[in-house]
């Protein structure tokens, strides 16, 4: 949860933490709005995840690529020092590459004034849409064994954007997973719209 040209913008980890325990969303608003500070901490065990979450989607990132996809990465400009105008830069650049085609769209950025998000993946599929003949599906990288309810409820919220940007909802999503297997879990959009649901209805309490 962060203040972006003055307004609270929220993001899918905030819908699942909100989905978890309301009482931490009032402490992340009180945190917004100055009364509270959120506490500042080191963690070894978390920056050892976020090693290893970030070395799990490079891999996939590199199978992609073996497997003969064009990867099309949207890049944050550090350069802009407004969150807003970096946010709205990057989606233009999003929307402008599912405009275009590309085969693979890598940390697609959402943002609509009020959702911020970023898909770790859009997969080019041969579904025509508002786009032309193709269409975009979600996939992200979690470092889980088996799919868990944050990471479809977080892919429902960018299946969302997606839908906003494209005019059709995509057929599935994907979560590729760690462990030795590494497998990767598709959903069907369908099956998967009264979490979808449940996301709107917190987003009214939000």
């Amino acid at each position: 949860m962060q203040l972006i040209d003055g307004q609270p913008v929220y993001s899918a980890t905030d819908l699942v933490g909100y989905l978890e325990c309301e009482h931490l969303t009032q402490v992340e608003r009180a945190a917004l709005h100055g009364p509270t500070q959120r506490p500042q901490r080191e963690d070894i065990e978390i920056d050892l995840m976020a090693k290893r979450g970030y070395a799990h989607e490079q891999r996939y990132l590199a199978n992609l690529r073996g497997a003969g996809r064009q990867v099309t990465e949207i890049v944050k400009d550090d350069t802009l020092t407004d969150r807003g105008t970096q946010l709205r830069q990057a989606e233009t650049e999003t929307i402008a590459a599912m405009q275009r085609g590309a085969d693979v769209i890598f940390q697609a950025t959402f943002f609509d004034g009020t959702w911020i998000g970023y898909a770790d993946f859009l997969l080019r599929v041969p579904a025509p849409s508002d786009l032309g003949e193709w269409s975009y599906e979600v996939a992200d990288t979690k470092l889980a064994r088996s799919p868990k309810a944050g990471a479809i409820l977080q892919m429902c919220s960018y299946t969302e954007q997606v839908h906003r940007i494209q005019g059709t909802w995509p057929a599935q999503m994907h979560v590729a997973l760690g462990g030795v297997a590494r497998q990767t879990a598709s959903f069907r959009v369908y099956d998967a719209m009264a979490t979808t649901a449940t996301s709107r209805t917190a987003s009214w309490k939000l």
